[in-house]
């Protein structure tokens, strides 16, 4: 009996490799002739840097840069034979910041731009690979394109500071003179969001990056601003991009005006990890992430799975922190087993004091039982 583990990091408390290898332990102290394989993976957000690596090998590079509020910051890119990976959440994420000074308002891109504007300037014709999980931001990426010289101005021709708060004052853009499209750049995403809307990038991410209600009806506005500001002054439709929502409208930027090509984090990373070789060869599979609710079906690694499991008749069992109400619909989507490790909304503080025992305790007392049970088929 076979057993791949594919789980993806539980956002701000295991990460991939942490939680694959704990839920190995467990079943190897508990499942009589079992063999696990562990394969760490991202869809784009948190430890792609690392994921990548170790399939890829390459040479981490350090550059001095900026987070989301403004602070220095030491960030890594990768550099492999073939490419150069930068990971936004390593630069403008979420975790790197504290939980009281959490505001899409007021954070903004600007450090991942001049993180780029290195790339451009030191490895230049080299093939660009942006991950875009995992961000604190919903500035559009105006952030960015400051570093890259680009300047904003209000009706009063006044320079605007590149956060969430400006885009809604925006009234011309300065576009620097030796500007030019990046030639070879590829952004992972897993959202399939418009820029702005009910759908968009403020309604959909901003609340849980620290934002209100009125903070996110501002958020929309500005990034709808944005849109008509740069297809009056450069014709083209930001909105019109497919996951263009991404990473605060982050995506919109990269697509719209660097020239990226939006592709699916989870198709790259699994196409890269040969996961659906693994999965052939495999009898349970073994997924999870932080919290199992509707946005795991928009291409996140759970979706892929589920569709691969299906294609190849396998068993597909999830182990997450905690689960919406909606148990059914994830079944239905073709979840064989589902095991919360926290059957109640806890906060954040008491997830990270009781993750550990809580995940190992749903794996024992559950997770292995339901193997076991399978085994005796």
């Amino acid at each position: 009996m076979k057993i791949l583990i594919v789980c993806d990091s539980f956002k701000e408390t295991f990460s991939t490799f942490q939680v694959n290898q704990i839920i190995c332990d467990v079943i190897y102290d508990n499942v009589p002739n079992i063999n696990c394989t562990q394969i760490p993976i991202s869809d784009g957000g948190e430890y792609a840097l690392e994921v990548t690596m170790q399939k890829k090998g390459g040479i981490r590079e350090q550059i001095d840069t900026t987070n989301a509020i403004g602070i220095p910051i030491n960030s890594d890119i990768l550099i492999c034979d073939d490419f150069i990976l930068v990971e936004a959440q390593k630069i403008i994420g979420l975790n790197q910041i504290p939980i009281e000074k959490r505001n899409p308002m007021y954070t903004t891109t600007l450090g991942l731009g001049n993180v780029i504007k290195f790339v451009k300037n030191h490895h230049p014709n080299r093939k660009l690979i942006v991950t875009l999980g995992g961000s604190a931001t919903c500035d559009a990426g105006i952030g960015m394109l400051k570093g890259l010289g680009f300047k904003f101005y209000d009706v009063n021709k006044n320079e605007l500071i590149p956060n969430g708060e400006s885009l809604k004052y925006i009234n011309d853009i300065l576009i620097p003179n030796d500007f030019s499209s990046y030639p070879d750049l590829y952004v992972l995403t897993d959202v399939k969001n418009k820029l702005y809307g009910k759908h968009g990038a403020a309604y959909t991410f901003a609340y849980q990056k620290g934002a209100n209600d009125l903070e996110v009806k501002h958020l929309d506005e500005g990034l709808m601003n944005l849109s008509n500001i740069f297809k009056n002054k450069m014709h083209i439709d930001l909105q019109g991009i497919t996951g263009g929502g991404s990473a605060g409208g982050l995506g919109a930027c990269l697509a719209g005006i660097l020239g990226a090509k939006l592709i699916s984090g989870v198709d790259w990373f699994s196409e890269m990890l040969d996961l659906e070789d693994e999965i052939k060869n495999s009898d349970i599979i073994i997924s999870g992430e932080g919290r199992l609710d509707k946005s795991t079906w928009d291409g996140k690694v759970i979706n892929y799975l589920s569709i691969m499991t299906k294609k190849y008749n396998k068993q597909l069992y999830v182990v997450c922190g905690s689960i919406d109400d909606d148990i059914d619909y994830h079944i239905n989507k073709g979840v064989n087993r589902i095991f919360p490790c926290f059957d109640k909304k806890v906060s954040l503080q008491e997830i990270k004091e009781n993750a550990n025992n809580e995940l190992i305790n749903t794996v024992k007392s559950r997770t292995c039982p339901a193997i076991i049970e399978f085994l005796k088929k």
